[in-house]
């Protein structure tokens, strides 16, 4: 894991494998959709592709903003 920014309250980070079960929770809620995308995923097999995407853009280096926050 590298860790991109860190302040006394937040750490972001690049996303992981072992978010998977929280970005399942957050990104399959409609609610969270009504502003964005509006395609919630549906199984936690379409989360885990859309981390592989994402981190396949980290190694392109065309994904900046695609991270997790923990704290």
């Amino acid at each position: 894991m590298k860790i991109k920014a860190e302040t006394p309250r937040l750490i972001l980070q690049e996303i992981e494998y072992s978010d998977a079960e929280d970005l399942y929770e957050m990104d399959s809620d409609p609610e969270v959709h009504k502003l964005i995308e509006k395609n919630p995923v549906k199984s936690m097999e379409e989360m885990e592709q859309v981390i592989r995407m994402i981190q396949a853009q980290y190694q392109k280096m065309e994904l900046a903003g695609g991270r997790s926050s923990i704290k």
